[in-house]
């Protein structure tokens, strides 16, 4: 080989190298013997400047309360998630609690999605976020591992939104939506999704009853104490999505941790994440708040005409014959 040549490849590994710490993509960042990032108390996106993050969880060291099932952590648990993120240009970063092998992590991570084992770090384990949460569910740890995520990188990030994951897709980009009104009104909110028309029965076979009877049936299990009959009259918020500047969501959360301690030790396993969002925001955030349209589109009911950031089991999710999912949103392919 000649030496001139020998140069320039020596360059060119170098090149990379530079370049792929600098970024901290996924890509660039696997240990080839285990697959995991790095460098895990850091963000995989290095640009200079706050980046606006979509996060979601997939947890598995227990059952999901909700489901009474275990979740398995591959594609199917992530539902058309990633897809939406990667459609409108996003970073989303799925928290998890190990349980993804590290074969998954690289092939499903890119320059728009990645993986973090929290487990692995030093924000989550042994801190006051993961104390406050002991004896909780994975349904309620997620806003727990949010959190300590959120306040290691403060000043890293701009606008987050945190949502559920295989029911959930994007069907606009929630920043520019969260960024637009906050600079509108010239303040800072907190965005929760709301949950459709929640007066109404639910149509549960030999029951009347409505979404906020149950609520308040829930949060007197979870409190103790009846829920004030004034925050019944109007939106009932849904803890699917929660978004905002990242200093109003640390607010947001730790407003919750500090709910959570007044969960009673006897719902503490049963899981409490509704009633908790409800106190939360109706106590600590009064008008501070958007939830709904656009933010969030119909909770559980499709409508193809709306224009919504946030579809929460409001869209078309099939499985194919080979068990694939697919995003069906017949106005894809005009969404920008």
């Amino acid at each position: 080989m000649q030496p001139g040549f020998s140069n320039i490849l020596l360059f060119s590994s170098l090149f990379k190298f530079t370049l792929g710490k600098f970024l901290r993509t996924p890509h660039t960042n696997l240990d080839a013997n285990h697959g995991e990032i790095l460098l895990q108390d850091e963000l995989p996106w290095h640009t200079g400047r706050p980046v606006d993050v979509a996060l979601t969880a997939v947890l598995t060291a227990g059952k999901d309360k909700q489901l009474g099932i275990q979740w398995k952590a591959d594609a199917i648990s992530l539902g058309s998630w990633p897809e939406s993120v990667r459609h409108f240009n996003m970073h989303g970063l799925v928290l998890h609690d190990g349980g993804f092998s590290n074969d998954f992590v690289r092939d499903n991570s890119d320059d728009m999605i990645s993986f973090l084992d929290t487990t692995r770090t030093t924000m989550y384990p042994n801190s006051s976020w993961q104390k406050a949460w002991q004896g909780l569910t994975i349904n309620d740890e997620r806003f727990f591992i949010a959190g300590a995520f959120l306040e290691a990188h403060q000043h890293e990030l701009d606008y987050v939104v945190l949502t559920d994951s295989r029911d959930v897709v994007f069907g606009r980009n929630p920043f520019n939506l969260m960024r637009a009104m906050d600079k509108a009104m010239n303040t800072t909110y907190v965005f929760v999704q709301d949950e459709w028309r929640p007066n109404l029965d639910l149509e549960i076979p030999g029951k009347n009853l409505t979404a906020w009877e149950r609520m308040t049936g829930y949060y007197h299990m979870c409190f103790g104490g009846d829920m004030p009959p004034r925050w019944t009259t109007g939106q009932m918020l849904n803890c699917g999505a929660l978004g905002g500047h990242v200093t109003a969501m640390i607010s947001l959360l730790k407003s919750m941790r500090a709910n959570y301690a007044k969960v009673r030790d006897i719902a503490r396993p049963l899981m409490c994440d509704m009633p908790v969002v409800q106190r939360a925001v109706f106590e600590d955030f009064h008008d501070l708040v958007v939830s709904g349209y656009p933010f969030n589109g119909k909770f559980k009911h499709a409508d193809k005409n709306e224009v919504a950031a946030v579809l929460h089991k409001s869209f078309d999710d099939v499985v194919d014959d080979i068990g694939s999912r697919h995003m069906t949103l017949p106005y894809m392919n005009v969404l920008s």
